[in-house]
């Protein structure tokens, strides 16, 4: 469940993993960036610039975790109730049939006492 994809999301923040944000490709490079990159620019820049997307990313990361951790909350309850309420409808329909049971029985019984009251 919510353990196993938490841990799938997890996962994928310590590499390093950035977003490029002009185009939105997503494409993984370590911690430490690659070559062209911190030729561009300063290790300090570059450092920084990595700290705040990982700050980002584990923001992100654990918004979605909280996300799935309520709807697997609501989907538990949404559960239950559906439950609830087959459990509901099977004891409506039990009563239902035993009513038609019933009527079946007291109509039976006053057509056969109209019918000997008529031939005596």
């Amino acid at each position: 469940g919510s353990s196993s994809l938490a841990s799938l999301l997890g996962g994928g923040v310590g590499t390093g993993a950035t977003t490029d944000g002009e185009e939105g490709s997503f494409h993984g490079s370590t911690a430490s960036g690659s070559g062209a990159d911190l030729a561009k620019m300063g290790s300090a820049e570059a450092s920084e610039d990595q700290v705040t997307m990982l700050g980002i990313v584990q923001a992100q990361r654990d918004r979605f975790v909280q996300r799935i951790q309520d709807m697997e909350h609501e989907k538990e309850q949404l559960g239950r109730k559906h439950a609830s309420q087959r459990q509901a409808l099977q004891q409506l329909q039990r009563d239902n049939l035993k009513l038609y049971e019933k009527i079946r029985y007291l109509q039976s019984y006053q057509g056969q006492s109209r019918g000997g009251a008529g031939g005596g």
